[in-house]
């Protein structure tokens, strides 16, 4: 029987804990293995024994479309997971894509019809669906062991410090720890739902979405969820069941977090780090601990959902029946609905921003260099602080400060020069086009318009009254002449990511001076 020959887009611990339950499987090859990063991919296929290496801008594309692949396994960050679903697609390569398979279901969803109308094989990587443990435990839930089900807990905690450039905590990256760690106990607890639903239609691995569902978050500093809490709750033939979940990215959850309860009238069965549990625990109602099941992973745990995925592959499927692509979008829409509640719109999403700061964000992601800024002043004069944010290569670099007292336009005009002089430490920013948005018709138009009249007059305005602000005035014109800049204005408070955490940053700076 031929190997299934594998491309693997993205190099990075994901991959690497995918790649060793690959090695392992007996019609599995090793092909091919593209990152941007040449020295990480070349690193990567030594390691693993991969025969071809893409590197560079072009390497995930490329991949895609080497004839020699069959299969294409995705683990970059969640904003590529839709587009280069759709190129490994087109090319005609069976994709399994890591979980969340997109950023929302609008962007799911033209993936999941392309696989449809074309019968290519397409499949989300949650392989907690596939672990035995948690099959088990689903299998025993609907045959009634724990009577009937009244509530699920399930929770999803790490430790990760606090970069806005780390991937869980980058806007551009939609980052936040619901769409990277709280897509497990969501999951989970529809999949238990749907296994108590006396409804037609049940089959394994189906889901159930919540009647109704209230949730809660804690942001980090670049308005991504560092932690939430979410209640669901299912309107079912045998009365409500309600759901506990919980998921964040600050504080370690191993031994004390991270399992699943299933509770019932009858008892309990509980999963210890759920969605990698290699045992099932079963409690009467009094909590006595009634057995133990054994589950142990032959490899990691990967290893299910590459059998599963080589089993559809061969049958010439192009969705597996135990993850259907109506359950990937049901979630999807569920973990939509989380973040509208929110209001927490990542750049990538179409409506986040205005389009002068959809363009902003584009190019940056390109190579381009774009820059925000904000001041805030309480008392105008008053405490203020003012904050800048430089996006560049899909980096977010941050810059601010405060007086006291000062005015509004002084923090307005200070952020501005702030956003100039951090321009400075990045060497190829003279020969760059930058944009920069700003939400201050006071800046902008001083800059571009006014200070060529005061200039001309002995800085004195129309009225012949001396200008305010001289000084920084003077200072940003200077700054300004050393860079190829277009000014752009986008309106304050609207949802424009950098925008508002400008406005965050320089509000925590004139808190710190209240």
């Amino acid at each position: 029987m031929k190997k299934i020959n594998w491309g693997i887009i993205g190099a990075g611990n994901i991959a690497s804990s995918f790649v060793k339950a690959l090695a392992e499987n007996p019609d599995a090859a090793l092909y091919a293995v593209a990152s941007r990063d040449k020295d990480r991919a070349g690193s990567f296929a030594r390691r693993y024994g991969f025969s071809k290496v893409y590197a560079g801008a072009d390497a995930y594309v490329d991949l895609c479309t080497d004839k020699k692949i069959d299969a294409v396994y995705i683990a970059t960050p969640h904003t590529n997971h839709a587009e280069l679903s759709l190129h490994a697609l087109k090319a005609g390569n069976a994709v399994l894509c890591e979980k969340p398979a997109a950023v929302n279901a609008a962007q799911l969803q033209s993936v999941l019809e392309y696989s449809a109308s074309h019968k290519v094989f397409y499949m989300e990587a949650m392989w907690m669906k596939f672990n035995p443990a948690v099959r088990r435990a689903l299998e025993s839930l609907r045959g009634g062991v724990v009577g009937q089900l009244l509530e699920i807990k399930a929770d999803f905690y790490i430790n990760v410090p606090y970069d806005i450039n780390h991937r869980l905590y980058n806007p551009l990256l939609a980052g936040g720890a619901l769409l990277d760690t709280g897509i497990y106990p969501v999951t989970f607890a529809m999949l238990a739902a749907s296994c108590v639903n006396k409804e037609a239609g049940f089959y394994e691995g189906a889901v159930l979405p919540p009647s109704r569902i209230l949730s809660s978050l804690r942001k980090a500093p670049s308005g991504v969820d560092m932690r939430n809490a979410l209640s669901a709750e299912w309107d079912l033939p045998s009365g409500m069941l309600c759901a506990r979940l919980c998921s964040g990215n600050d504080i370690e959850g191993r031994n004390f977090f991270n399992d699943a309860l299933l509770c019932g009238t009858k008892g309990k069965i509980i999963l210890r780090d759920f969605w990698r549990a290699e045992e099932v625990e079963y409690y009467d109602e009094k909590n006595n601990l009634i057995k133990k099941e054994q589950y142990p992973f032959r490899v990691n745990g990967y290893e299910y959902e590459i059998e599963e995925m080589h089993r559809c592959m061969r049958e010439g499927l192009c969705e597996s029946p135990f993850h259907r692509h109506r359950d990937t979008v049901c979630v999807m829409r569920t973990l939509d609905g989380i973040r509208s509640q929110w209001g927490l719109i990542y750049p990538c999403e179409s409506g986040s921003v205005s389009a002068a700061g959809k363009k902003a964000e584009a190019g940056s992601e390109k190579g381009g260099i774009s820059l925000y800024s904000d001041g805030a002043c309480s008392g105008n004069p008053g405490p203020g602080g003012w904050a800048a944010v430089i996006l560049h290569k899909g980096k977010i670099i941050t810059a601010q400060g405060g007086e006291k007292p000062t005015t509004n336009n002084r923090m307005e005009l200070s952020g501005a020069i702030g956003a100039l002089e951090k321009l400075f430490t990045i060497p190829e920013a003279k020969n760059e086009k930058i944009g920069f948005y700003i939400d201050s018709q006071y800046v902008k138009n001083g800059i571009t318009s006014w200070i060529h009249t005061w200039k001309q007059n002995g800085w004195r305005t129309s009225d012949k009254k001396p200008v305010k602000n001289k000084d920084l005035w003077e200072k940003l014109d200077l700054y300004t002449q050393q860079f190829k800049i277009q000014w752009c204005w986008v309106k304050g408070h609207a949802g424009n990511t950098y925008n508002e955490l400008c406005d965050r940053l320089a509000v925590e700076e004139r808190d710190k001076r209240s």
